[in-house]
């Protein structure tokens, strides 16, 4: 049996501007086997992040197809689409996309809440508080549960959406420029967190970024040329 995790085969991807039609992706085949690490580099407006977004589901190709475990999901419902994406994927962001009047506790429960309905929340909640309270916890942050982003650092924010993105116990984590928007030092802070992370659990991750160095502990670096992989 396979170990492949996620697949994309001939993958495209367009954007139409007005009467121009502009090809971010021209035919990209990956195959990302589960407990692996993979970096994707390339120049801006390369694609990273659009392929990324495709692998997570969070956007549909033009072309080729999009695998989940051998499942071919690029045109599937959007409903099942996001079942995936709450159940299977977590998401770490350039960016962070915390909810400011959130305290990093709620952010990170937010996964979780998404996943249930209302009745079936409030029965839950004690066991998903706890759970989110561990991940915190595991990642620094037991005396900042309460506090809102705007109360805590770049590294901080980024450890919360860490948290957040592992709270599901998702199978593969997709980082789009985890360290872009910190400092050295925090970007190496970060970095180190990630990558014990994936000793740890043994979860796939699939890291887009610009810095060669934390791409180069990865078990593989691809780079995004000209819409092709290389």
């Amino acid at each position: 049996m396979s170990d492949a995790l996620l697949e994309t085969r001939a993958v495209a991807k367009q954007y139409v501007m007005g009467r121009e039609t502009i090809d971010v992706l021209r035919g990209v085949d990956l195959c990302v086997r589960a407990g692996e690490i993979v970096a994707i580099v390339g120049a801006s407006g390369a694609g990273k992040s659009t392929l990324l977004h495709l692998l997570g589901l969070l956007d549909r190709p033009s072309g080729g197809e999009v695998l989940f475990r051998g499942a071919p999901l690029g045109q599937a419902r959007s409903s099942e689409r996001a079942r995936i994406r709450l159940r299977h994927i977590g998401f770490v962001f350039q960016f962070y996309h915390l909810i400011h009047e959130l305290s990093a506790l709620e952010n990170v429960l937010l996964p979780r809440m998404m996943e249930r309905s209302t009745f079936a929340w409030w029965g839950a909640r004690g066991e998903e508080r706890a759970r989110a309270k561990a991940q915190l916890d595991a990642l620094g942050l037991g005396e900042r549960r309460a506090h809102r982003p705007a109360e805590l650092s770049g590294g901080e924010r980024q450890r919360v959406a860490i948290a957040r993105a592992l709270v599901s116990d998702p199978e593969v984590v997709l980082c789009d420029e985890p360290t872009g928007n910190l400092d050295e030092h925090t970007a190496a802070e970060i970095a180190d967190v990630l990558f014990d992370l994936s000793r740890r659990t043994r979860k796939t991750f699939v890291l887009v970024t610009h810095d060669l160095e934390l791409a180069g502990r990865a078990d593989r670096v691809l780079t995004l040329h000209a819409g092709r992989l290389e």
